[in-house]
């Protein structure tokens, strides 16, 4: 998948930091009005493997 800039930049501070991540990810049940699931552009999990937070670039 193309990324822009700043989603490769995001991408490599979230790596240099050590952080535990997954690209594009998909909240199940969180859908938008059309009905289909909405993605985030990163998600950013805590040290047990929990959902931390969300960055959308």
């Amino acid at each position: 998948m193309l990324s822009s800039r700043g989603e490769i930049k995001i991408h490599e501070i979230l790596e240099d930091a050590g952080l535990r991540f997954q690209e594009e990810y998909i909240i199940p049940g969180l859908c938008s009005s059309n009905g289909r699931p909405l993605r985030f552009d990163f998600a950013v999990f805590d040290d047990d493997g929990n959902l931390d937070f969300l960055i959308e670039y």
